[in-house]
């Protein structure tokens, strides 16, 4: 009887051994299998990101790129009309004073 409760015994401690080996085993398993998973999803998070920045870069251009055209091309409307104005003022400055000129020194 004494015999049967050791035996028992130590039938119990090589169980629980290799239930912890098994479960250290398995535990490393999971672990290792969880680290590969999340630098993939770490991975191709990136490259999602990555893709999105570019996406986000390109329509920022884009949008860059049509207010600078809206700019310069405001900017010629308006350079084109001051040179117009400014033309029309040379001329009527030019008239005034060849006619102050000619009212001065007359047809000499």
């Amino acid at each position: 009887m004494l015999q049967n409760v050791i035996n028992s015994i130590i039938d119990a401690e090589n169980e629980a051994e290799v239930i912890v080996k098994d479960a250290t085993v398995e535990a490393k398993e999971s672990f290792l299998k969880a680290k590969t998973d999340s630098e993939k999803m770490i991975k191709d998070n990136s490259k999602e990101v990555k893709e999105s920045y570019r996406q986000i870069v390109a329509e920022a251009n884009e949008l860059a790129d049509k207010e600078y055209d809206k700019i310069i091309a405001d900017g010629s409307v308006e350079a084109e009309k001051l040179l117009n104005d400014s033309q029309e003022q040379i001329n009527d400055a030019a008239k005034f004073i060849a006619g102050r000129l000619l009212e001065k020194y007359g047809n000499s």
